[in-house]
């Protein structure tokens, strides 16, 4: 029997118009947020502009998902001829969401050529980010207008404004997802933890290997029943097996991605503004790190100054028992099994030999190396701050319910000028950051791009097949041989509207071992030697000097 109707006709009707409200204030506030950072003019599927001028990830996520979309069906299903011929490439490894990709490919008949579905993907993020917050601390048993605070930091998380340019990485709502299933006290819920394993396969893989860490903890919650245990954990086991075989990493070749230090998060990274705060001290992450700006770094995690009086709350909500006899934590039961996945992340996002203030300590040099082949695979750990990030937002909320609930006050009024005072400090100390954010110039007048050089173009014909950029565009140059230097994006354009094969992926899944780059440096240098194929057309960097001078950001 369902809720509504153990409540009575009447109370169920109240009830679903109370979540029809909630649901359309839910969807208002995604749209202010999105106005706020981004820009309505990115909607547009046709709109691409933008993608170029915004980031060098973007653009090589557009290019990667037109090119996949080109290509011809295979299986695993991640594989694409249709870049890095003659070998071939992943789209995988592109990090630009899998899932929609695939949905774009079965559409493709129907489409327009130029398609874009990053802007719909950044709006339906922020609006699943505000859902699953507010059902959150609905399972927390929040105080309507402190859930209605919390949402709206969660949904304007710094970290998350930040990541935009890596639009896989912008899911951020799974972590929310994940500690919902946590949060649910009476059975274990099976297929929705196998269903959302599954989802993280096909759209960001550190945002997968977040999200399972955290499901372990649901696990631990109902360990009790070892048989629904072994099924679930059977179900969620086999849907990540099957996940990753339909997409073919088991397929893979051992691949390993530059390490930096710079990719490592900071000690104090929750609360290092780096440039995007007005109120907090703009700590810079100096020394080995560089300089961290405008929340550019891999680990930048601050929480904003209402984020950080979250924090303190928490703090003291569970240090006060401790000098107080009688004073009860009264946090959710399952909370302290799920701060331990997130504290174990946030210890991998700054590593064994931490970074302090942005200088590296030696620390524990025999866990670093243990942990050296992992870290190589998922090359940037300081995203790993962001589960312990979103806890402290959670459950700081909940603290700070329970400390006025502790106090003889006007219950109303205290939490709704305690809710209005977080959203004012958050948005004094960041709101600057986030409404600068919205007015890039990305966003709001990108330049076009320019069409190719006429004598360019008069080399194509009907027939073209193939187009050979001498020498290939990709991250590393080939042995012996300059690097591609010059505009590239028109080119990119061109081969993707006429469906082209191209020997380059546009550095879009350089994830690959670096034996199949090689190898595609050795078919274009064998081409120099002997007459092209008619449906071959080469192109190197002299002939597109006639766009250097374009405004529009042609190459990285």
């Amino acid at each position: 029997m369902s809720d509504e109707s153990r409540l009575g006709p009447r109370l169920a009707v109240a009830l679903k118009s109370r979540r029809a409200r909630e649901n359309y204030l839910l969807f208002v506030l995604a749209v202010l947020a999105f106005e706020l950072v981004l820009d309505f003019r990115i909607l547009p599927p046709t709109s691409l502009d933008w993608m170029f001028e915004f980031d060098s990830d973007t653009t090589q996520y557009y290019f990667a998902s037109a090119y996949f979309r080109n290509s011809h069906w295979h299986f695993p299903i991640g594989g694409m001829e249709t870049t890095l011929y003659p070998v071939g490439a992943s789209w995988t490894l592109a990090d630009a969401v899998p899932l929609l990709g695939f949905v774009v490919k079965l559409l493709d008949p129907v489409l327009p050529v130029d398609f874009q579905y990053y802007g719909l993907w950044l709006f339906g993020c922020l609006w699943l980010s505000a859902i699953f917050a507010k059902r959150l601390f609905g399972q927390l048993g929040v105080a309507p207008s402190l859930a209605w605070a919390g949402t709206a930091l969660i949904t304007l998380a710094p970290p998350l404004v930040a990541r935009f340019g890596h639009c896989g990485l912008s899911a951020h709502w799974l972590l929310l997802a994940a500690f919902s299933l946590v949060l649910e006290e009476d059975a274990l819920p099976k297929r929705r933890i196998a269903g959302l394993a599954a989802l993280a396969v096909f759209l960001s893989s550190y945002l997968f290997a977040m999200v399972n860490a955290l499901l372990l903890a649901a696990f631990f919650v109902h360990r009790r029943n070892r048989r629904e245990l072994a099924r679930g954990v059977a179900l969620w086991f086999g849907s990540i097996v099957l996940s990753l075989w339909v997409l073919g990493y088991f397929g893979l070749r051992s691949t390993e991605g530059l390490l930096i230090d710079k990719y490592y998060g900071d000690l104090f990274a929750l609360f290092v503004a780096a440039d995007v705060s007005t109120l907090f001290p703009n700590i810079q992450l100096g020394g080995q790190m560089g300089k961290m700006r405008n929340g550019t770094a891999e680990g930048f995690a601050y929480l904003g100054l209402g984020g950080i009086l979250l924090f303190v709350a928490l703090a003291a909500r569970v240090a006060l028992p401790w000098f107080r006899r009688g004073t009860e934590r009264r946090f959710h039961p399952n909370a302290v099994v799920l701060v331990v996945p997130c504290l174990l992340m946030a210890f991998y996002a700054f590593s064994p030999s931490p970074f302090v203030l942005g200088e590296r300590h030696s620390g524990l040099a025999w866990l670093t190396d243990l942990i050296d082949p992992i870290a190589h695979r998922l090359r940037a750990p300081g995203r790993f701050w962001w589960p312990f990030f979103y806890f402290v937002l959670v459950f700081g909320t909940q603290a700070v319910d329970r400390f006025l609930a502790a106090f003889e006050l006007p219950r109303v009024r205290a939490v709704t000028l305690a809710a209005a005072g977080l959203v004012a400090i958050q948005a004094a100390d960041v709101g600057p950051w986030f409404y600068a954010h919205g007015k890039n110039v990305a966003f709001t007048q990108p330049p076009r791009l320019p069409d190719l050089p006429a004598a360019v173009l008069a080399r194509f014909t009907k027939d073209t097949r193939y187009l050979i950029l001498d020498p290939p565009l990709a991250r590393s140059a080939c042995p012996g041989e300059k690097p591609w230097k010059g505009p590239y994006y028109p080119l990119a354009i061109y081969g993707a509207r006429h469906r082209l094969i191209v020997n380059t992926d546009f550095r879009a899944t350089s994830r690959l071992p670096w034996e199949d780059h090689k190898a595609v440096c050795r078919y274009t240098t064998n081409l120099r030697d002997k007459p092209l194929p008619d449906r071959m057309v080469r192109v190197e960097p002299a002939d597109m000097k006639p766009l250097r001078g374009s405004r529009a950001n042609m190459s990285p």
